[in-house]
């Protein structure tokens, strides 16, 4: 962010304060989906092994069953191109931060045998103000616990969702929050071109179709929403291991 962005944000702060309150305030909680945090999308041949970390997206908030989430519609979208059986875990909680990731959860998976890793973080991030080099350090360090755990397997980090186009954020905050989700997410993309077998996946969101895919609350994605980010980073993790092959 320019220096003129951080103006900007002082000028607006006693706005951005008051409407950060009543989005609080007013948006409805969802529930996490309900199922079981693992499965398998069945295939033939030998299977891959998808393991999912992350925030609401990963707990399936927005809609009723984990086959419908996130990690359940990748291993899905995987195991269509590539023909084979994928087996997937989900880790993920409402409000999950990476150094919280980091701390608390990596412990319950260390008994897992992944072939990808795929990392969904960052709007909890952007919502506590983090900034840009403290969440590319946090970030660093939770692959560098990744890769204690599973070895220089390939590590995939999803893009932030686009807080700018969220229907339950008036404006000005979306745009504040837009625009602090797109720093985050460019330092995430610098920081995964440096690290090795680590990629990137940006989340495009064209604003013709954003309000189509929100759930109730206007901040989760609904079942197409899922739908059409799950083909994205299925697309991304396919490239991820064939990739990883050459």
């Amino acid at each position: 962010m320019n220096l003129s962005s951080w103006v900007l944000i002082v000028l607006l702060l006693p706005i951005l304060l008051v409407q950060g309150l009543w989005v609080k305030l007013r948006t409805p909680i969802l529930p996490e989906a309900t199922g079981d945090s693992w499965g398998i999308v069945e295939g033939e041949g030998e299977s891959l092994h998808l393991l999912v970390l992350g925030e609401s997206t990963v707990a399936g908030v927005g809609v009723d069953t984990r086959d419908q989430a996130i990690a359940c519609r990748t291993a899905t979208a995987v195991g269509k191109t590539m023909a084979r059986p994928v087996r997937w875990h989900a880790v993920g909680r409402i409000g999950m931060m990476v150094h919280q990731l980091r701390r608390e959860y990596l412990g319950g998976v260390a008994c897992l045998s992944p072939d990808l890793i795929m990392i969904c973080v960052g709007v909890n991030d952007v919502l506590h103000l983090r900034s840009p080099k403290r969440y590319a350090r946090e970030l660093r360090g939770l692959i560098a616990d990744l890769r204690e755990l599973f070895g220089d397997i390939p590590v995939m980090i999803a893009g932030i969702a686009p807080l700018g186009l969220f229907p339950a954020i008036p404006q000005p905050l979306r745009y504040i929050l837009g625009l602090r989700a797109r720093v985050l997410d460019r330092a995430a993309g610098r920081l995964t071109r440096s690290l090795y077998r680590t990629s990137h996946c940006p989340t495009p969101a064209p604003a013709d179709l954003i309000r189509a895919l929100f759930a109730g609350d206007g901040f989760h994605p609904n079942t197409l929403g899922y739908a059409l980010m799950s083909d994205l980073l299925g697309n991304c993790a396919v490239h991820c291991l064939r990739q990883d092959k050459t």
